[in-house]
């Protein structure tokens, strides 16, 4: 290239643009450290999302577990409760039935003992009513 007086208005337009690239280049290779660094970042970024999404499946996974296992002993708990509901039913239902029987005995046995006790007063109703015809006749039928 000639001297700064001689040059062309070309040679000073590539001279310019040269000066603005080398000055874009430095720019450049001073950006170099933060773009590793930026990248870097990102990477180490890219890796904890992963990391936290792997405990999050794993957690998932637990709670998971843990529901399952509640719902299963809730059900075994339930089913126990059913059970003894129904053995408690059960029982009840027998021990009504048993007293309605009894209570049905005692009634036929206060419902006989009543007509025997009517039937005795009634007897002796009659006894008193006609006692010298009664009298006669157990006269007649001991001795004649």
């Amino acid at each position: 290239m000639a001297g700064p007086q001689t040059q062309t208005s070309e040679e000073k337009l590539y001279r310019i643009v040269a000066q603005d690239l080398a000055a874009r280049l430095r720019d450049l290779e001073k950006l170099h450290p933060r773009v590793n660094a930026l990248e870097q970042a990102v990477t180490e970024i890219r890796y904890d999302f992963r990391e936290a999404r792997s405990e999050q499946q794993e957690a998932h996974r637990e709670t998971h577990a843990a529901l399952n296992a509640f719902r299963r002993r809730m059900d075994h708990d339930n089913r126990d409760t059913v059970n003894a509901l129904n053995d408690t039913a059960n029982a009840t239902t027998k021990a009504i039935t048993s007293l309605t029987e009894k209570v049905e005995n005692l009634a036929r046995k206060v419902a006989f003992a009543a007509g025997a006790i009517w039937m005795v007063l009634g007897i002796g109703g009659l006894i008193v009513m006609f006692r010298t015809e009664v009298l006669r006749l157990v006269a007649l039928a001991i001795g004649g």
